[in-house]
């Protein structure tokens, strides 16, 4: 800023006058932008009715002054009047809060606003704006619809994919039992970790497209559900989701999407003793599994089972349970750090000699091979 006096003058043309008053940068955004885009058809179209309802509540009602900076980001620079009744900035949040309230109630937009420190020069202003722009890892973690504080933003000092395969394993396990209730819960305990933990928003973004991209590949590979994604696809969805309320919504509307189409496929395409058991399959990975076993838990003679398991699906029950283990054995390989001894016991194999000759035979190469390719 090389002529601090030349940048007052053009900004009082826009009715920011510093010498008068202090200014209280505020940054403000739509919730649900993604959503709001689709609704008003266009980007612009959008801001253009977001610019109007925030200029109309604050330039035309004389409370400070807005100035568009970006898609989805308005600046408002509100002077601290002094007010013998009350603190001028608890004078600004409640009027904020008004604003807030008004501009959902007549144009059904939810906005949220950071409010940062009070500025008295072009440098501190500058300072402040600057730092409010820069804070998409605070805002990914604010509540729709909320007014708060811009703070520095402390992020987790761990790798998030240290609870990778624990996260993936519990989900996929839920759904395989088709358990909606299950997978919510999951999803709420995993959700209030990561707040906790306070990752970085693209942590969080790229964790959740290898955990849906792998999820998608999996149930598509045994034909559960056709192929409506794409690594590149959901990337670019993420990215638009700004919050990570936002997120776990679309991942609980995406779970729920898959669950009801295996469910739905598999009644509609097998008996319904053919599904229970392989639901027992999936449910059960760590556990040796036996034929007759099974058939018990069904009701079923072990050998009127097995036959009508090889008729509804084109292969024995045994080659069934072999080849669900070996495909998840690996998805360990390729995604963990665990031993070849710990992924055999996990998935029932007290013997490792024999887990990585049943390996080999399925993949064509040894576990330690396999895990090479990643």
């Amino acid at each position: 800023m090389t002529d601090p006096e030349r940048w007052l003058a053009a900004a009082r043309q826009f009715g920011i006058d510093l010498a008068k008053h202090a200014y209280l940068p505020v940054y403000g955004y739509a919730n649900q932008y993604r959503r709001m885009k689709q609704r008003f058809l266009s980007d612009e179209l959008f801001m253009y009715t977001l610019e109007n309802a925030i200029s109309e509540i604050i330039d035309a009602s004389g409370l400070g002054v807005s100035l568009r900076f970006g898609m989805n980001e308005i600046f408002l620079l509100l002077p601290l009047r002094s007010n013998s009744r009350r603190p001028a900035r608890d004078d600004i949040a409640e009027r904020l809060r008004a604003a807030q309230a008004d501009i959902n109630k007549y144009v059904k937009i939810t906005v949220s606003f950071m409010v940062s420190e009070p500025s008295s020069s072009p440098q501190d202003l500058k300072k402040h704006l600057k730092e409010m722009a820069e804070s998409k890892d605070l805002r990914f973690y604010a509540k729709e619809g909320s007014l708060y504080r811009w703070q520095p933003f402390q992020a987790a000092d761990e790798d998030i994919y240290k609870y990778y395969s624990e996260v993936s394993d519990e989900l996929k396990h839920h759904l395989a039992e088709g358990a909606s209730d299950k997978v919510d819960g999951a999803l709420a305990k995993w959700k209030e970790r990561f707040e906790s933990r306070r990752y970085k928003a693209e942590e969080i973004r790229g964790f959740t497209i290898k955990l849906l991209s792998d999820i998608d590949l999996k149930y598509r590979s045994q034909q559960h559900f056709p192929n409506a994604y794409s690594a590149e696809m959901l990337h670019q969805t993420l990215l638009e989701l700004e919050s990570l309320d936002e997120l776990f919504a679309y991942v609980r509307a995406f779970l729920a999407e898959k669950m009801e189409y295996v469910i739905r496929t598999a009644l509609e395409s097998q008996r319904c003793e053919i599904v229970e058991a392989k639901k027992y399959v999936r449910t059960h990975m760590a556990h040796k599994i036996g034929l007759d076993e099974v058939a018990r838990k069904l009701h079923l003679n072990a050998s009127h089972f097995s036959r009508i398991f090889k008729v509804e699906t084109g292969e024995t029950f045994i080659e069934f349970v072999t080849r669900v283990k070996m495909e998840q054995a690996q998805q360990y390989l390729l995604q963990t750090e665990k031993s070849i001894d710990q992924i055999a016991a996990m998935l029932g194999y007290d013997n490792t000699s024999y887990f990585i000759k049943v390996f080999k035979s399925f993949a064509g190469m040894s576990p330690v091979h396999y895990r090479k390719l990643k």
